[in-house]
């Protein structure tokens, strides 16, 4: 939306956020449909080498299909992983769901290993361009950066313990009671 307001020369904020929540909409409709289909299809195929195959494909397939329909391919892909994650224990055998793990920890460390190295492909870049600042400047800014991320990972860690917390205790209050069950 920034790069066709920037290049037509005009922006109004109705045509872009009715674009940005059709493309949210729709992502999410693309997430439900591939996550329907998935199911559909592992409800057939028990073999766990298909199983891990069809795991792997899964998020390109909604990525895709979001991106050719104009919709959110990354919110595709949200939606469909925790569709199908969600059916994953009732659905998959245990020796799948062993293989799969054991397969997504190895493509997670490939793709960690690849950021790191992109990111260290474009450190010469970066450090060439710190040299339009002062090193004050830099210091200043590297030690906020520090700062901020230390300061807010205790709180981050605090709220999203202490949440699902309190949300389980008031929703353990509110189940009804069943005798003799």
């Amino acid at each position: 939306m920034a790069v066709a307001a920037a290049t037509s020369g005009g922006f109004s904020l109705g045509h872009a956020g009715g674009l940005f929540l059709l493309a949210a909409i729709g992502g999410v409709i693309v997430g439900a449909v591939v996550a329907f289909a998935v199911r559909l299809v592992r409800s057939v195929v028990r073999e766990p080498l298909m199983l891990n195959t069809i795991s792997l494909a899964t998020p390109f397939a909604a990525y895709l299909l979001g991106e050719q329909l104009h919709a959110s391919g990354v919110l595709a892909v949200v939606v469909a992983g925790l569709l199908v994650g969600q059916d994953t224990p009732r659905a998959v055998s245990g020796t799948s769901r062993l293989q799969t793990g054991a397969v997504w920890r190895l493509v997670d460390f490939l793709l960690e290993g690849f950021v790191f190295l992109l990111i260290g492909e474009q450190l010469p870049t970066i450090l060439t361009g710190l040299d339009a600042y002062s090193t004050g400047t830099i210091v200043v800014a590297s030690v906020a950066s520090v700062g901020i991320v230390l300061l807010l990972r205790p709180l981050w860690l605090t709220f999203t313990e202490y949440v699902p917390r309190r949300l389980h205790m008031r929703l353990a209050r509110k189940a009804p009671t069943t005798i003799g069950a």
